[in-house]
């Protein structure tokens, strides 16, 4: 199942299965940190600006500056 986690994919089995073995409240968490929307949160912008200079808000090709 890792490789399938770090591939952000479950499959209904394995989402079954995770909600079975840990209950509810850890297959919501699950589910939002596959989504990756948590990246979006304020807190890891602002890290990942400070530690590595890297902005989630780069403008893509082509887009005026």
């Amino acid at each position: 199942m890792k490789p399938t986690i770090l591939a952000a994919h479950l499959s209904p089995l394995q989402e079954e299965t995770l909600m079975n073995c840990f209950g509810a409240e850890y297959m919501r968490t699950t589910s939002s940190l596959l989504t990756l929307e948590w990246m979006r949160s304020d807190t890891v912008r602002k890290n990942l600006e400070r530690s590595f200079k890297v902005s989630l808000d780069a403008q893509k090709p082509g887009d005026a500056k």
